[in-house]
């Protein structure tokens, strides 16, 4: 009888072990199936960053690309101020030679 009722607790004790065993399991899972989620998303995220920084540097190009130009336009346009002196200071010396013919 005295066998019995150790066994009978240890039997109890077991089943509770392997309950919380289970449990364990269970929660453990749990935590790997979010993990797995929270890595998905942040590789997601690494490629939106990645994209993002890759769109930033192409805005950057760009921006360059445009200050370029626009030095480029502004001696363009003093050369042609430039010329258009020259070519009026020509023609009035062509109107006077005319004139004194």
């Amino acid at each position: 009888e005295r066998e019995d009722g150790e066994a009978r607790k240890l039997r109890v004790r077991s089943n509770k072990d392997y309950e919380a065993s289970q449990e364990l399991t269970r929660k453990v899972g749990l935590v790997q199936h979010s993990v797995a989620r929270l890595s998905n998303q942040e590789a997601g995220y690494s490629e939106v960053l990645k994209a993002d920084k890759s769109a930033v540097k192409r805005d950057n190009r760009l921006i360059q690309e445009g200050y370029r130009t626009r030095k480029e336009l502004g001696t363009a346009e003093s050369e042609l101020r430039r010329d258009q002196a020259a070519l009026a200071k020509a023609r009035a010396r062509a109107a006077l030679d005319l004139k004194r013919k």
